[in-house]
């Protein structure tokens, strides 16, 4: 099926269960293509283009108390002149977009995985209720995102601000470059790297954070409710860390301000420079502090408060440990 191209500013996508591919077309038409096409058409409302689904039951009894909606494959070309924005929302199916570019780019996936490849936009937001998104080389001005039950993995993302929401599921992001980062999860481990940004936030409440290779220019701040936060190879100006059962490791942790408190685990940290380069505020409950190899005794210990480069860690319940490396963490 194919539809001209009139300057639409939108096009609108209402699906139901189907596994739909968006991508750009060779001329400069609309172009549909399924295993049951009479089941969709093309409609005008001003300048917005809808692709309507006209017969949403197609079942297979398998016995006489089950049966199965089949799924329709659907094939959809987008012309290589449009600007317009782009409205997908698609229930009991899979969608994937790839090598597009458009205006906004907004998606709804319900009961089913979202991948999308190549994408060049004004902005992306995407919703996914139940399945695994995939995120990769996306360059857009604001990408945003959520998801509720499913894995989550991100790469390759150029904007200027970065926001994903896992409710539960874990995160898996790499190769993002935004001036402004902010990834939460909240029931499920968040494992990131290369990142650089001015500003990156990470949350779990209940997993771990691993992260490696982070460059933010202004700060980097890590919570973690329950579970350890490592790092490796951070740099920053401004470090603040916190988790409230759980351990904090940094190894190569380069930054002028550093930050890491915890409740109830120890702090294991290697920082770049030498240990006069710091000032030093640490508090301990119950436990023990090692600085530089030299034990000190557990409490409150404030050293050379004046100096530029700060340190603050605090433990109710575990041991502090700081070694410093004489070095840049890009050496």
């Amino acid at each position: 099926m194919i539809y001209n191209n009139k300057d639409f500013t939108k096009f609108d996508l209402d699906l139901c269960f189907s596994r739909v591919t968006v991508t750009t077309s060779a001329d400069e038409n609309f172009h549909l293509g399924a295993n049951r096409e009479r089941e969709y058409m093309f409609l005008e409302d001003g300048q917005t283009l809808i692709l309507a689904q006209t017969k949403r039951k197609w079942w297979i009894h398998l016995v006489p108390t089950m049966s199965w909606r089949l799924p329709t494959r659907l094939e959809i070309k987008v012309p290589k002149s449009f600007k317009g924005n782009i409205v997908l929302s698609n229930r009991h199916g899979w969608a994937q977009l790839h090598d597009l570019g458009c205006g906004d780019i907004f998606v709804t996936n319900r009961h089913g995985k979202l991948l999308a490849h190549g994408i060049k936009a004004t902005n992306f937001d995407c919703a996914v209720n139940n399945g695994r998104t995939e995120l990769q080389n996306i360059k857009a001005t604001n990408v945003k995102g959520l998801a509720r039950n499913g894995k989550a993995e991100l790469g390759g993302i150029e904007a200027k601000t970065l926001e994903w929401k896992n409710r539960n599921g874990k995160v898996l992001a790499n190769n993002l470059k935004t001036e402004d980062i902010k990834l939460e999860s909240r029931n499920g481990k968040v494992l990131v790297g290369d990142f650089d940004a001015k500003m990156i936030g990470i949350n779990s409440n209940n997993g771990k954070i691993i992260a490696e290779k982070l460059k933010a220019e202004q700060e980097i701040k890590v919570e973690s409710n329950n579970g350890k936060v490592v790092g490796f190879f951070i740099k920053t100006t401004k470090i603040e860390t916190s988790a409230n059962n759980g351990k904090i490791v940094f190894n190569d942790l380069d930054s002028d301000n550093i930050n890491l408190h915890t409740k109830n685990g120890k702090i294991i940290t290697s920082a770049c420079g030498t240990e006069t380069d710091y000032a030093f505020n640490i508090h301990i409950n119950n436990g023990k502090s090692m600085i530089a190899g030299k034990r000190t005794a557990g409490g409150f210990i404030l050293k050379d408060k004046n100096k530029k480069k700060q340190i603050a860690a605090s433990t109710k319940n575990g041991n502090i440990y700081f070694t410093f490396l004489n070095k840049d963490v890009t050496d």
